[in-house]
């Protein structure tokens, strides 16, 4: 489903799938990619932002972790389960061709921020960049580690990420220099998801008197 700021909702799709996740808008706001798993196999698949020209990218039905789009929206990132662990591959949205990106093994996660497209390592937990046009991989200046447990997100000042402290989860802002601070004095739920808005502000639930809240915080 897609909801309009004029209140407008509308249906993308009618598939069979037991989960859709991960969509993605294209940078010309035309198209959405997104990870649809039917009868235990999960594929790519795009349509037009109105609905129309449903496709599916991938065949294989393997496990797949994110979908990004390239820079210019020639292309698609995606991860993949391999018999040799996660990969981050590029496959080309009119062709589905699958090419592997070199220093992709070992990624399971990635993510977008304006033109820099951010990944995750499984076996290091440390966050690496990819080239948001060619999808190869370089390590940042100043290693950054989040674990698999936890939520996390790229801005332009750093990686936000939700940890564990006891029994709260709390939101932690680690900058591109290696410092981290904490940013919220409520608690969270555990694997929190959050939203970062082009402001920069960013949306996420919240626990409070026990109660689901959603929160909008305005970071400085």
């Amino acid at each position: 489903w897609v909801r309009h700021p004029d209140g407008r909702t509308i249906r993308l799709t009618n598939l069979k799938a037991s989960f859709i996740h991960s969509p993605r808008w294209s940078e010309d706001g035309t198209r959405i990619a997104f990870l649809a798993v039917m009868d235990g196999r999960t594929d790519v698949h795009v349509i037009q932002a109105d609905g129309s020209r449903l496709s599916r990218l991938t065949q294989d039905g393997l496990a797949k972790g994110r979908v990004a789009w390239a820079s210019g929206d020639a292309a698609l990132f995606m991860t993949r389960s391999t018999l040799n662990g996660w990969r981050l591959t590029k496959i080309g949205p009119a062709t589905g061709r699958d090419d592997a990106i070199p220093g992709g093994e070992d990624i399971a996660i990635i993510q977008r921020s304006g033109d820099r497209l951010f990944a995750r390592r499984s076996r290091s937990d440390m966050i690496v960049e990819a080239d948001a046009r060619t999808g190869r991989v370089r390590s940042l200046p100043v290693p950054i580690h989040v674990t698999g447990l936890e939520s996390w997100t790229p801005r332009a000042d750093g990686i936000l990420h939700v940890r564990s402290n006891g029994a709260r989860q709390e939101l932690f802002l680690t900058s591109w220099t290696g410092g981290t601070r904490l940013l919220t004095d409520v608690r969270l739920p555990a694997r929190v998801p959050f939203t970062t808005l082009p402001d920069g502000s960013i949306i996420l639930p919240a626990l409070v008197a026990d109660e689901m809240d959603l929160m909008l915080m305005e970071l400085g």
